[in-house]
């Protein structure tokens, strides 16, 4: 069946509401009128699974992917069976209590230095994993930056479109999908339009957010400034309400939307508010009214 409610969706990322309750998240998703949420291990205790489980279920809300933190593990991290046990079970165990089978991870930079072996190693990372796996659970791959400053030769695939869509691809299964997220994109020099482009058959999540890139004579005395993003290749890159960066989102969500009103299961939006703490409200309230502004002018655009 065609999905033909594709933007009406919109969820939101927990990563920013650590060392607030989980009450803090619904409320804002209530508030901002959202349907979902990217699920992240502090949004709540395991002990209280099945306590965050009812909230979940009253409140009418949907989990779109639960997220292993890179701190945690990233793919292309040491692997094994101990491993597997100790430090990604509980977390994969805690996703599945909730009923959420979509596990978001990033890739760790290879060992080697040439992006065609990385682009091999995280094929066989991804194979090993899913070996210990149950076999319900699915991962998505978010295309990321080098906050780390572990890349110098910029050989992670998940920088680049083409690399993500040689990883992905070579499964050809639906245990692997990919999360679209524009604004990294732009963090590190790549078109986020012709990157949608490469790889918009394999996407199931979109991140909405937006960023420039840091000038400190210009941006210095922002409020946005005191949370910069960087790749350590193309420099720090400040976020911005939606809309107000370097995407232009009216030309990109054009693109998305076309490309996936009208197909099987669409994927999630998910507003991600990578904002210091104290500005988190604000940036919401702002870049929800504006991405739904955004959506509402591509609505009306003539066909």
């Amino acid at each position: 069946m065609l999905d033909k409610n594709f933007g009406s969706r919109l969820g939101i990322s927990g990563y920013f509401f650590k060392g607030s309750d989980n009450a803090e998240l619904f409320r804002t998703c209530q508030a901002l009128g959202l349907s979902g949420i990217d699920l992240w291990p502090w949004n709540f205790e395991a002990q209280e699974i099945p306590k965050f489980s009812q909230k979940l279920k009253k409140s009418g809300l949907e989990l779109v992917t639960f997220n292993i933190p890179g701190s945690v593990f990233r793919l292309g991290d040491a692997l094994d069976s101990d491993i597997y046990s100790r430090v990604l079970k509980p977390l994969v165990d805690s996703s599945r209590e909730l009923g959420c089978f979509e596990l978001q991870m990033y890739c760790a930079t290879p060992s080697v230095g040439e992006k065609e072996k990385g682009v091999n190693e995280l094929i066989d990372a991804i194979s090993k994993l899913f070996e210990m796996l149950p076999d319900e659970m699915a991962i998505v791959l978010e295309n990321n930056l080098d906050q780390r400053g572990d890349d110098p030769n910029r050989c992670n695939p998940s920088r680049s479109p083409d690399a993500l869509y040689k990883v992905v691809s070579n499964f050809m299964s639906s245990r692997i999908s990919l999360c679209f997220d524009p604004a990294n994109f732009v963090a590190v020099g790549v078109d986020p339009l012709v990157a949608f482009n490469q790889i918009k058959n394999l996407i199931s999540v979109v991140h909405v957010k937006d960023c420039i890139e840091f000038k400190p004579e210009e941006h210095r005395d922002r409020s946005e400034a005191s949370f910069l993003f960087c790749d350590q290749n193309f420099g720090d890159f400040m976020p911005t309400i939606v809309g107000s960066g370097s995407l232009d989102w009216q030309v990109l969500y054009r693109e998305v939307n076309d490309h996936f009103k009208n197909v099987v299961n669409s994927p999630s939006l998910v507003i991600d508010p990578f904002i210091h703490v104290d500005l988190l409200d604000w940036w919401c309230i702002e870049s929800v009214a504006a991405f739904r502004q955004i959506q509402a002018q591509v609505a009306e655009e003539p066909k």
